[in-house]
């Protein structure tokens, strides 16, 4: 960990942490308290793991979970270590794809042990759940990835331009939430809690860390990984599919199993998950994945 980086750790842990949205519940596993949301849709639905892209907490996939939960499909979302209401690993990294691994598989063993589940994962998100799948496959009945990141997508000069100005806009966030005078909020809805999440200085710092993370370690491991023979949907956003390279990447990450598929949505990358309409859109492509396979 750099001095600067040291330093801005210092002043993120002085800060107190918001409380929670009251759709939020807490596990401690493994020494760690952990941040999940839980939609049930009864004691015989079907059980899906959402996870999310670059330091987006659980409370964005709350449109998802919701209309998951009207098409039968019970949900787990929940926020990595330094993200949303999840407090940081001790050594304030970003977990490792195998320390991750770990903390999911704990997390599906207190809230779902006897379920084989979907993993759906968005952005880098389906990196993550890529590497669950080769190393827990007796957990897994499917795969749904949606507008992925692929591990060689930096070959796109696109991309590559995205990330820098991503990289920037948070590294700006993070420097204005910093400055003194930041009032706490009272857990609230989930729209509220998606906002306030968004600019914690803490979440940013470890969005900044994740970045550094997925091009140094998830990216690679993602591309070693060997799926299970289980369905496989991969979902781009229309936005997307308009990179040429972005196309190609996704139908050939839809040819990883033998029942994968690709299916197209009209929309924007955080759209997916974000705007009402579309994220219903999303969840019945989810929900259509999981029951046309049948498997609890």
């Amino acid at each position: 960990m750099t001095v600067l980086r040291r330093v801005v750790q210092r002043l993120v842990d002085a800060r107190p942490m918001d409380p929670p949205p009251a759709s939020m519940s807490r596990a401690h596993l493994d020494h760690h308290d952990v941040a999940y949301r839980l939609c049930a849709a009864g004691p015989e639905a079907p059980v899906a793991l959402l996870e999310s892209g670059l330091g987006a907490p659980a409370v964005s996939w709350s449109h998802v979970q919701e209309s998951l939960q009207r098409a039968g499909v019970t949900s787990i979302a929940h926020d990595r270590p330094g993200i949303g209401w999840t407090a940081p690993m001790p050594h304030h990294l970003p977990p490792s794809a195998h320390e991750h691994g770990r903390q999911v598989a704990s997390l599906l063993n207190e809230l779902a042990p006897e379920a084989r589940v979907w993993l759906v994962g968005h952005s880098v998100g389906a990196l993550l759940m890529r590497f669950f799948a080769a190393t827990h496959p007796r957990r897994v009945a499917g795969l749904v990835l949606v507008d992925p990141t692929d591990p060689d997508q930096m070959r796109s000069a696109g991309q590559r331009d995205a990330t820098a100005a991503a990289r920037h806009q948070v590294t700006g966030a993070l420097a204005r939430a910093l400055v003194p005078g930041r009032t706490s909020g009272d857990g609230g809805n989930d729209r509220a809690a998606l906002s306030r999440a968004g600019g914690d200085p803490g979440t940013l710092l470890t969005t900044l860390a994740e970045m550094a993370r997925w091009e140094a370690g998830w990216g690679a491991d993602a591309r070693a990984a060997k799926l299970p023979d289980v369905p496989l949907l991969v979902v781009s956003a229309s936005s997307t599919r308009r990179d040429p390279l972005m196309a190609q990447m996704h139908d050939q990450m839809a040819a990883l199993t033998p029942r994968g598929r690709s299916l197209v949505i009209e929309g924007e990358h955080m759209s997916l998950l974000l705007d009402p309409e579309v994220a219903t859109t999303t969840a019945d492509a989810i929900a259509d994945a999981v029951h046309a396979d049948g498997t609890r």
